[in-house]
């Protein structure tokens, strides 16, 4: 009895498929006993309502693409993912954003197939190896245990290094090579980060292996913050903080609004418990302080940077332009919850995402309801502007206001999707920062300033 193969085709460049497309292939499928029932390149377009095998190339762009795979892993006994695009997401991926929302479609993202259905067995590459996919049909007719994780060559080791910076530290050992932080270290205009060597040398680095301070790293995080497996670290310093706070030197908090936004949308926090919490911690006094509320010692018309992460950028980036940093005015017995990394050089201060797991370590279960002590925030007489593209545009705008002050917000999506900003359980950014838009909205218009918390002046 022949063996029915199915190849199925999803959003992808065909590379995989043209790849297979030869004579030799085809002969081989046959002194395999293998039928092909369904492969629309070859015309074969109808199928049938069984298959034995099915090779899928492509990912997952469009709700058609969704229902081919759906139909496919419906049919099929087992199912397997060809190349890059059905096992990675593949090129497409890196554009994806910006092509659903043109086109408006409900799956839009690129996603690799197994984010749908299971795979049973993948054959990697772009394109595909024919050699290989011989070989796994071969292995899956005669009944061969297939180990999925298996290598396809003995494993060469890589050479690794550590890069260190003042804040930040990076090991190569752990790096996938992904690219998101080359991505996002080249979108906030800061470009220390890139890819060197070639082959399975290929890893990330600054230009000689230099420190990151030396490459032009302006410590905004996001390389830290966007790493999926652990290769960036934050330098934390929460014991010697917490030391300092046992031993009464450190008594007062001062937390960003943004910061208490994102612990509210990330860990399904109240107000009152994130208040308690930082109270458990050791902290006698919690205050809401945003440091825009320095803008209001300026003039009408000032470029003003939100942390030093925008100062180094715009006086690397736009140096015509005048800018002053926004630095908080909070006693030397405080520290500082902001959602930058880069306040660790100055002021003592803690990241949001180094509270959150503070936090959690309390056992969110345990927390009760306390108000602020206070409240310094004001957004009054300001344009926020964040992302460096944005920036540029307001700045060389002749109709821009001249009595308003402008804050750079570095970060793509503004400071509340900071280096620095805890970790949400949502993977898609943009429901993330709907969400922490709509409550840092309703924080400060319904929780904030009817309760008479809203403090006319600085208390120091």
């Amino acid at each position: 009895m022949s063996v029915r193969l199915a190849v199925v085709p999803l959003s992808s460049c065909d590379g995989c498929q043209y790849n297979l497309l030869n004579e030799e292939f085809l002969d081989l499928l046959k002194g395999l006993n293998v039928k092909l029932v369904f492969w629309p390149l070859l015309g074969l377009g109808d199928g049938a309502e069984t298959y034995d095998i099915a090779l899928v190339e492509g990912s997952v762009m469009s709700s058609r693409d969704l229902k081919t795979l759906l139909d496919a892993r419906k049919k099929s006994r087992v199912l397997v993912a060809m190349g890059a695009c059905a096992l990675l997401g593949g090129v497409q991926a890196w554009s994806s954003n910006s092509i659903s929302r043109k086109l408006g479609d409900e799956v839009g993202f690129s996603r690799p197939i197994n984010h749908y259905v299971k795979v049973d067995h993948h054959v990697r590459g772009c394109p595909v190896n024919v050699g290989e996919v011989i070989k796994l049909l071969k292995s899956l007719i005669s009944g061969d245990l297939i180990y999925v994780g298996g290598r396809r060559f003995n494993y060469v080791s890589r050479d690794s290094f550590k890069i260190s910076g003042s804040l930040l530290e990076i090991e190569t050992s752990k790096c996938v090579v992904c690219g998101r932080c080359v991505e996002a270290c080249s979108l906030i205009g800061a470009k220390a980060l890139n890819y060197v060597f070639k082959g399975i040398q290929t890893t990330i680095s600054t230009p000689y292996q230099e420190s990151l301070e030396s490459a032009g790293c302006v410590n905004c995080g996001l390389c830290f913050a966007y790493c999926p497996v652990g290769a960036i670290s934050l330098k934390t310093k929460t014991e010697d903080l917490l030391d300092k706070i046992r031993e009464g030197f450190l008594r007062t908090a001062y937390i960003e609004p943004e910061a208490l936004t994102s612990l509210i949308e990330s860990d399904n926090l109240e107000l009152g418990q994130v208040i308690s919490a930082i109270k458990q911690i050791g902290f006698t006094k919690v205050f809401i302080y945003s440091n825009l509320c320095e803008a209001r010692n300026g003039v009408g018309g000032e470029t003003l940077a939100r942390s030093p992460v925008e100062l180094s950028i715009l006086s690397k980036q736009i140096p015509e332009y005048s800018v002053y940093l926004l630095t908080p005015r909070i006693p030397q017995d405080s520290v500082y919850i902001s959602q930058c990394v880069s306040w660790r050089n100055v002021v003592n201060s803690l990241t949001t995402r180094e509270l959150q797991l503070l936090i959690r370590g309390l056992g969110i279960e345990k927390l009760d309801s306390e108000r602020p002590d206070g409240v310094v925030s004001c957004w009054e007489d300001v344009i926020l502007v964040s992302g460096l593209k944005d920036m540029r545009q307001v700045l060389l705008n002749p109709e821009k206001p001249i009595d308003k002050r402008i804050v750079f917000e570095a970060c793509p999506g503004g400071c509340l999707l900071g280096g620095g900003q805890s970790i949400s359980k949502y993977n898609d950014l943009t429901k993330v920062l709907a969400k922490r838009r709509e409550i840092l909205k309703k924080i400060t218009t319904e929780n904030l300033i009817p309760h008479g918390l809203q403090l006319k002046a600085s208390p120091f």
